[in-house]
């Protein structure tokens, strides 16, 4: 798939990613931002930057910020989330800015195995010891089922970077890109919904999801992510809670 075509896939639920599912990615967020010291005055690029939740935290720290992705509907999110950051629409491969221009780049879920070029890229726009930062799912845990319920569904298995926990994978990719990793860990992540019904729309803003629908169709796809869900329900309320681990690298450019 294409950038523009992921893109199109990304942003075709933009307003349903942004404030149901994107929160799933929030503590991943922040953690990458403590562990490269975002902070105020610093130059930070986010890419896959999506509907602008970490812009909007980075923000909050008082960096510099810029954001790339490949979905306009997204970034129009985005800059609400985020009004002073920089946002550009385009393929992360091929970044619109000059040698050694920040002090951070991170990605949450954006650099799957394979993403040689991206890193490369990542490496050219950083400053010499500047760092960068990625988070990628290592455990999915309650989203297993999830996974396997797209997975079925779709023309290919949807990546969810699974394949990054290898041994020696994700490390070898940013080292290979000139980048030296100086810190490899795992954090959790948790997602909150307050019915089935949120949790779906939620579970089925992603562009996997939206490959999933475009090849079978909505019904079987929305039958089979709701078993997915199913177990997680808390039969008083309603609501849900689902957990997974996400891992994180850091790596310096020397």
């Amino acid at each position: 798939m294409g950038w523009k075509d992921a893109g199109d896939a990304w942003g075709a639920k933009a307003w349903d990613w942004a404030l149901l599912q994107e929160p799933l990615n929030a503590n991943s967020f922040d953690v990458l931002q403590q562990l490269t010291g975002v902070g105020p005055g610093v130059r930070l690029l986010d890419l896959a930057c999506g509907s602008g939740l970490a812009l909007q935290h980075a923000e909050a720290r008082d960096a510099v910020c810029h954001g790339v992705d490949a979905s306009q509907a997204l970034l129009d999110v985005a800059a609400l989330r985020a009004p002073r950051a920089a946002l550009h629409c385009g393929d992360m491969a091929h970044l619109p800015y000059g040698d050694e221009s920040f002090d951070v780049v991170t990605v949450v879920n954006g650099v799957q195995y394979g993403s040689d070029d991206v890193l490369r890229e990542t490496a050219r726009v950083l400053r010499s010891g500047a760092r960068f930062a990625m988070a990628f799912w290592s455990d999915p845990l309650d989203f297993a089922a999830y996974f396997r319920a797209l997975s079925a569904y779709s023309p290919s298995a949807p990546s969810t970077a699974q394949e990054l926990t290898d041994p020696g994978v994700a490390e070898g990719l940013v080292n290979g890109a000139g980048l030296d990793v100086v810190e490899c860990g795992e954090h959790d992540v948790m997602a909150l919904y307050r019915s089935m019904q949120e949790a779906l729309d939620a579970s089925l803003s992603s562009g996997p999801a939206w490959g999933a629908i475009d090849h079978s169709g909505p019904e079987p796809v929305r039958i089979a992510v709701e078993a997915a869900v199913a177990p997680f329900v808390d039969h008083g309320s309603g609501r849900i809670v689902m957990r997974a681990k996400m891992g994180h690298i850091v790596a310096v450019k020397p």
